[in-house]
């Protein structure tokens, strides 16, 4: 069954030209993909026995922040 979430993201940063040619880049996302659900889970682990063989794990409100440092050079 395929099902579809709205996700959205933000983004901001802050850059630093240390010289004409070399910037430090701090950039920030935060990301919200919404729920989502697994296909079957198969159980790999034999002491372990699934209530449900066909379960499938749900995951709410997944979300990312990330933060990067990063540098900046031209191409020559």
């Amino acid at each position: 069954m395929a099902q579809t979430n709205f996700a959205w993201a933000l983004h901001a940063g802050v850059a630093y030209k240390v010289t004409p040619s070399f910037a430090l880049e701090l950039p920030y996302r935060y990301l919200n993909v919404g729920n989502a659900q697994s296909g079957r889970v198969l159980n790999l682990y034999p002491t372990i026995i699934p209530l449900n063989p066909l379960a499938q794990v749900t995951f709410h409100n997944v979300q990312s922040n990330d933060i990067i440092l990063s540098a900046r050079v031209p191409v020559q």
